[in-house]
């Protein structure tokens, strides 16, 4: 029997190119993961747009990147009515030469 009250879980992974302070090049694993009791209906393309136009080869840290990306999903799952749990997770892609680095953010409904 279907439990009417399971919530779904989603998870979105887009990496891209971003350059640090000294201009070098580096790859970041953007993720966002939510739940909901209903399939939350924004496009999941117009947050794939958003990122490929605001974050995609720029010079940007990771942590600016978490707290952007937290606030578009904001955004967005406030446009549909839904004020679910999600959290946010930058993590550069590993390379032995540099120090990697993972940055989370959570949203907890009702905040």
């Amino acid at each position: 029997m279907l439990n009417d009250h399971a919530k779904l879980v989603t998870t979105l992974n887009k990496e891209v190119e971003c350059f640090d302070a000294k201009n070098k090049k580096y790859k970041l694993l953007i993720t966002v993961e939510f739940e909901d009791y209903d399939p939350i209906q924004f496009s999941y393309s117009l947050l794939d747009q958003w990122i490929k136009k605001t974050i995609d080869r720029k010079a940007i840290f990771p942590e600016e990147v978490a707290k952007m990306v937290y606030e578009k999903m904001y955004v967005l799952t406030k446009e549909e009515g839904h004020d679910c749990s999600y959290t946010v997770t930058t993590t550069t892609v590993k390379h032995a030469e540099n120090l990697n680095v993972k940055v989370s953010m959570t949203h907890t409904p009702g905040q």
